[in-house]
């Protein structure tokens, strides 16, 4: 009898531990489950080309605040990069690798130079389209200019370089005077919102899910407890398994009677 109440005994501390952990690793694998399911769904979501801009989550992963500012005067506007983020005054536009070389202002469009292409606005600042080698443009792009304010002009390291009204031809040209685009500091209102929106473009959502998928969003430590969770899943899995293997043979299914 005493031997049979020690089992009854193991098997009831093991019923109530395999209960109480269950319990607590519900959570971590309530967050694994959730995140898993989001990142199957990336494209629908559109998880890639969200960006998160909650302080806390940017502060885990320690960003710094971006320093260098690239800024052109374009009318009333101001063309700026921060990292690869370019700005039409205060608004996004798109993300290029390629340095901000300059920006100048035609009758019907506006230009923005990059390192090796350029980028064509309305006059209400709206992207039009992107030229570059493929289309004729000459490169790398050093400077951009205009001649007698309606003939654009592209200064490479070969030579100077100016197009026709549609922009299909271009010519090496020797002008006299060329009113080139110079960089100028961005008002200080404009660079600290700069700033902080090209700090809160870096991190897109479905990068931020991912790490909280993995740990990674909380550190070394955030990793070991994903897997200490897993691993405590993995013997929750098989000590289930195994009372429930128990169970059967302690509680065996009545024969059926055959009639005869």
């Amino acid at each position: 009898m005493n031997v049979r109440r020690q089992m009854r005994s193991k098997w009831r501390s093991l019923y109530i531990w395999h209960r109480t952990i269950g319990l607590i690793i519900a959570i971590p694998v309530l967050v694994l489950a959730i995140t898993g399911m989001l990142l199957n769904h990336t494209e629908d979501f559109q998880l890639n080309e969200h960006y998160v801009g909650n302080p806390l989550i940017l502060w885990l992963y320690q960003l710094p605040m971006p320093e260098n500012i690239i800024s052109f005067p374009l009318g009333e506007q101001q063309i700026s990069q921060v990292g690869e983020q370019l700005y039409v005054g205060s608004q996004p536009l798109t993300q290029s690798a390629q340095p901000l070389v300059g920006a100048v202002q035609l009758p019907q469009f506006k230009v923005i130079a990059l390192g090796q292409s350029l980028i064509l606005l309305t006059p209400k600042g709206e992207l039009m389209e992107q030229l570059d080698r493929s289309t004729g443009v000459p490169a790398p792009i050093k400077s951009v200019g205009l001649l007698d304010t309606q003939q654009l002009l592209v200064k490479t390291p070969e030579a100077i370089f100016q197009t026709d009204p549609n922009m299909l031809e271009w010519n090496i040209v020797s002008p006299e005077s060329v009113d080139w685009a110079r960089p100028s500091p961005a008002p200080k209102l404009l660079q600290q919102h700069l700033l902080a929106d090209a700090r809160g473009r870096i991190i897109t959502s479905e990068r931020m899910i991912l790490d909280l998928h993995t740990g990674r969003l909380f550190g070394p430590a955030g990793v070991l407890i994903v897997d200490l969770a897993a691993i405590i899943l993995i013997a929750l899995a098989c000590t289930g398994f195994w009372i429930w293997i128990k169970q059967r043979h302690k509680h065996p299914k009545p024969k059926e009677n055959k009639i005869a």
